[in-house]
């Protein structure tokens, strides 16, 4: 039986890294332009990344207590949970 750890490893080298940006994540991100008070906490929290109790701002995304923060649009967030729901790794089993 051959020891796994006695294995030869080959160097490998990463070129590119692809990173998935799902639609409802670029249409929350797209959102905030159209909303004063996300834009002025984002342009806080952009300053002082722990001024804001709650609040953080991670990648393009608000969040307050670690979740999304989506503005006031009932067809987005509509779009959101529809979204999710079909995801193959999410929605309901059975």
């Amino acid at each position: 039986m051959v020891d796994a750890l006695s294995r030869k490893v080959e160097k490998v080298s990463c070129y590119a890294i692809s990173a998935l940006v799902l639609d409802w994540v670029q249409e929350i991100t797209n959102s905030y332009e159209h909303t004063t008070w996300i834009k002025e906490k984002i342009t806080r929290l952009t300053v002082h990344p722990q001024g804001e109790v709650g609040y953080s701002f991670q990648g393009s995304l608000l969040r307050y207590q670690g979740r999304v923060v989506i503005r006031e649009d009932d067809q987005l967030r509509c779009r959101i949970l529809q979204a999710l729901h079909d995801l193959p790794i999410g929605g309901t089993r059975g």
